[in-house]
């Protein structure tokens, strides 16, 4: 039932568990179905032992973790895209406060992660722009619309940059604004 490269892993596994006569905790693996698909399982058992001791078998439950395994892939693959992307992504939550920068943001404004998380973007703010864009452009987002604009924006060294910028409200199942992102591409060239 094992795919082909996971037997010996899962074999190697099994034969320790069973030689100390040790509970099977936690054992995600691949394996075939009927029709040679593959599906993700969890398995946990416990030893079954003889009156003499001896290790007689296991009795156990999989679990299909399939969809849970996709689901994390996928959210692999993503984090590995926004990290690797050279636009900038920033979130926020609700209040504009930062939660997450990528490694593209550090490089075009010169402020580390750790010095962006917990701020407020204006941190990066040229005064380039009257109090009205930044409130049209809050009224946008806080009204669940995507905006679209250029900012004339203010590295860690004071230096000024341009960035074409789409933020987007991230919304919950039912529909609420739980945060925001932007994704921002340094134009100043």
């Amino acid at each position: 039932l094992m795919p082909e490269g996971s037997e010996k892993r899962i074999e190697s596994h099994l034969k320790k568990v069973a030689s100390e006569k040790n509970p099977i905790v936690d054992l995600k693996h691949w394996t075939l179905t009927k029709d040679g698909g593959r599906i993700y399982l969890l398995t946990n058992g416990v030893p079954i032992l003889n009156e003499k001791g001896e290790l007689y078998g296991y009795r156990g439950v999989d679990k299909d973790i399939t969809e849970h395994k996709q689901a994390e892939e996928e959210r692999i693959r993503l984090v590995t895209a926004i990290e690797q992307s050279v636009e900038s992504v920033v979130i926020t939550d609700r209040d504009g406060t930062i939660q997450y920068v990528n490694p593209a943001f550090a490089f075009i404004s010169g402020y580390a992660r750790k010095e962006a998380v917990g701020q407020n973007p204006r941190t990066i703010k040229s005064g380039k722009h009257p109090k009205k864009f930044y409130a049209d452009l809050w009224n946008t987002i806080s009204s669940g619309e995507v905006w679209r604009g250029h900012f004339i924006n203010k590295k860690k060294n004071g230096t000024l940059y341009e960035e074409e910028a789409t933020i987007s409200p991230i919304k919950n199942t039912s529909g609420e604004i739980i945060s925001f992102v932007a994704v921002k591409r340094d134009v100043t060239e």
